[in-house]
């Protein structure tokens, strides 16, 4: 009795596991349903070719299952998104797991997979019950500013490493911008290397005291050959990390593109808020700002010298202790032109050194004669190389007079 039991059993046991072969589906493959955006091709051409996954936007997987309908939408699906990040997976895949119930599978890629910009991601996808059996394809994601060439960003990224001054504002209204990450890459090359990619693409990026780049939203639509960009007569890596920078402190919307004088003034650059970001942007333990205030005018006035070479003559000091320097002054100092003060035009300037005093012969005099007719000074300003541009302090240098009318005050960090 006892054998009939057991071939019983074991006949029944045979009957069962067909059964069930019978009942669960076979997964054949998956597709993506949703269509793809075309970005830029990341060549280093600026070339706008490349399809790929952009974020805000919902895209959907369909497992294809081949048995009956019944089974099919109760069939657990597990889904696996595997991907190499270029900041935080250090040379490891990161993996991410789902879990469906049916064939269809939702990804919607909001902030919180920012890290999965710019990365290639393979999706995999295969059914609970038989884990060995999968399927993958390989999707590329977009760039946060997806129609900007990565390769040519990466580029110039390099290139003001190594000269900072390259760094240029172009038609904007980003000067205060400009200089903050000038000393922030003479402090730190590589930390700007960070935030310029990271920026790039994430679209945001956190610093360690919690200080948070994030740009207008508007801004990551924005594509190089737009007529309202180009008119900004910008590199891409310097729109993306100065006017990004920009519109993250702005009150007034500011999206990058100064198509009139509300958009200009949403990108002033005010000495209070250049101070604060001296230290939570560019990283100076501290950073202090000084006015040339209507006391001062008025010792001119009294005793007939010129404070502001006085202010002038303390920057050099300053800076030669090893302090940065940026300056607020009206940009027709630069030319040497004359004028009145025009709190509508302000522009800020790096004090580079090299400062000189000379007479109305042109003779080189001391600080503190009363006769100094001209001043000479380096400055970073417009792309310009401090050291060899025509556009930074003509030769004859600007007039005292000039120098006092167009100087407005300065910022020290250190």
């Amino acid at each position: 009795m006892s054998k009939i039991t057991t071939k019983a059993s074991s006949r029944l046991g045979t009957l069962n596991l067909y059964n069930q072969s019978i009942s669960v589906p076979t997964l054949v493959n998956f597709e993506l349903t949703t269509d793809l955006t075309i970005g830029a091709n990341n060549k280093g051409t600026g070339v706008i070719d490349k399809k790929g996954l952009v974020f805000n936007k919902t895209y959907k997987f369909l497992a294809k299952l081949a048995g009956s309908k019944n089974s099919i939408e109760s069939t657990k699906i597990v889904w696996v998104i595997k991907y190499m990040s270029p900041s935080t997976s250090r040379n490891k895949f990161i993996t991410l797991k789902a879990i469906t119930v049916g064939p269809e599978f939702k990804l919607e890629l909001k902030d919180k997979y920012k890290d999965i910009a710019g990365c290639e991601i393979e999706v995999s996808c295969y059914m609970e019950a038989r884990p060995k059996k999968f399927h993958s394809n390989k999707y590329f994601v977009h760039n946060r500013f997806m129609y900007f060439d990565s390769s040519k960003v990466l580029n110039q990224v390099k290139q003001r490493m190594m000269y900072p001054w390259m760094i240029d504002q172009g038609a904007s209204s980003l000067c205060g911008m400009a200089c903050l990450y000038y000393i922030l890459i003479q402090r730190d090359k590589y930390f700007y290397k960070k935030v310029a990619i990271e920026l790039h693409r994430t679209g945001s990026y956190t610093f360690s005291n919690g200080y948070k780049i994030e740009p207008n939203s508007s801004m990551y639509d924005i594509k190089p050959t737009d007529s309202s960009y180009v008119k900004m007569k910008m590199d891409e890596a310097d729109w993306i990390v100065l006017a990004s920078t920009r519109s993250s402190e702005s009150n007034l919307r500011y999206d990058g593109i100064e198509t009139g004088s509300f958009d200009q003034l949403g990108a002033v650059n005010w000495m209070g808020m250049l101070t604060r970001m001296c230290k939570d942007v560019a990283g100076y333990s501290s950073a202090k700002s000084h006015d040339l205030g209507l006391v001062d005018v008025g010792k001119t006035i009294i005793n007939k010298r010129n404070f502001s070479i006085d202010k002038l003559f303390e920057m050099d000091k300053k800076y030669k202790s090893g302090k940065k320097i940026i300056i607020m002054i009206q940009p027709k100092m630069i030319d040497d032109k004359k004028g009145d003060r025009d709190i509508n035009s302000i522009h800020w300037v790096v004090y580079e050194g090299g400062l000189q005093f000379f007479d109305g012969d042109g003779h080189n005099v001391a600080i503190d004669s009363l006769h100094i007719g001209n001043v000479k000074f380096d400055i970073f300003t417009w792309g310009y190389n401090p050291k060899n541009s025509p556009r930074i302090i003509s030769k004859q240098g600007i007039s005292a007079t000039n120098f006092s009318t167009n100087y407005y005050g300065h910022i020290e960090a250190k």
